[in-house]
């Protein structure tokens, strides 16, 4: 029996859709010419997956603070509006989310983490 595509990728095949945890996308591309850009956080996957990465930058930045991508957000947004620094959060999500798989994939930690025991 087959089931209706789910906007998220299930985290088990056995549970209901409800758990279906994994953004689909973690980034859209541009491409304007020779330009490739990475846009933000795609809309076609999961939302709670999207506000749980940006849930995830909040607190990045307040318990990560040293890190390279709190520094990077902070010079970049963090004297801005808050209009803006909700964007910046936003592409600071997608760089989470990015370097969680790095970390995932080949144990690479991300720049000024602090890993605790």
């Amino acid at each position: 029996m087959r089931t209706s595509a789910s906007p998220c990728i299930r985290a088990e095949a056995h549970l209901p859709p409800r758990h279906n945890l994994y953004p689909r996308q973690p980034g859209r591309k541009a491409t304007s010419g020779d330009k490739s850009r990475n846009k933000g956080i795609s809309k076609a996957g999961c939302k709670l997956a999207r506000s749980t990465l940006v849930e995830l930058a909040w607190s990045w930045l307040r318990y990560q603070h040293d890190s390279a991508l709190a520094v990077w957000w902070r010079a970049r947004f963090s004297k801005r509006g808050m209009r803006i620094r909700n964007i910046g959060i936003v592409a600071l999500a997608r760089k989470l989310a990015v370097a969680f798989w790095q970390f995932i994939e080949d144990g690479q930690v991300p720049k000024g983490a602090v890993l605790k025991a």
